[in-house]
């Protein structure tokens, strides 16, 4: 029997490669997720991220910054994520090694309540560039994080560079500070 967890990863493998064509790597970028010790993320952004990578879109200066209640720093996530990955998803191909070598140690973490304000300076100060907010959490805390993101100047344009939110799905309904509902894409 084929676990949902194999039927993703089967599918982002059979959707890879020449299906993107030749796509150029995204500008350079800090992917922000909040909820980044939880099953969404392990189950299904990593393996899209492994596969991204895989691909050449991720660019070599982007990073990661998973947020996350769990204490912890940036090799406990990475481990923790490595130990998920090889467990539900087997050794997979020697792309698929060889890109989680590549992704690894553009993971980093931090450790915090996302509805108080600390966690979002300590963000801000990670942040010198493109972000990309993803939030792999329950919906109810949309609105707090998407509060607290515009609170903390963290989804304006400054100098160019863009700043997107993101959720697991679910349509941002919340549209305070300024900040545009966005849809996942």
């Amino acid at each position: 029997m084929t676990t949902p967890t194999a039927r993703v990863q089967q599918t982002a493998d059979a959707t890879s490669g020449a299906a993107l064509g030749n796509l150029d790597p995204a500008p350079p970028a800090t992917l922000v997720i909040f909820g980044a010790t939880g099953d969404l993320t392990r189950r299904l952004l990593v393996p899209a991220l492994i596969n991204m990578e895989r691909e050449g879109l991720i660019n070599p200066s982007s990073t990661v910054l998973g947020i996350g209640k769990d204490a912890g720093d940036d090799e406990m996530l990475r481990t923790s994520l490595e130990t998920f990955s090889a467990g539900h998803f087997g050794e997979g191909d020697a792309q698929r090694g060889e890109a989680w070598k590549s992704l690894r140690p553009k993971l980093r973490y931090r450790a915090g309540d996302f509805t108080a304000d600390q966690i979002y300076t300590e963000i801000a100060a990670e942040i010198t560039g493109n972000a990309v907010f993803y939030l792999a959490v329950p919906p109810r805390f949309f609105g707090d994080i998407v509060e607290k993101l515009a609170d903390h100047g963290l989804t304006t344009e400054a100098d160019g560079a863009f700043r997107r939110i993101e959720s697991g799905g679910a349509k941002l309904d919340h549209g305070s500070g300024g900040i545009v509902p966005l849809r996942a894409a």
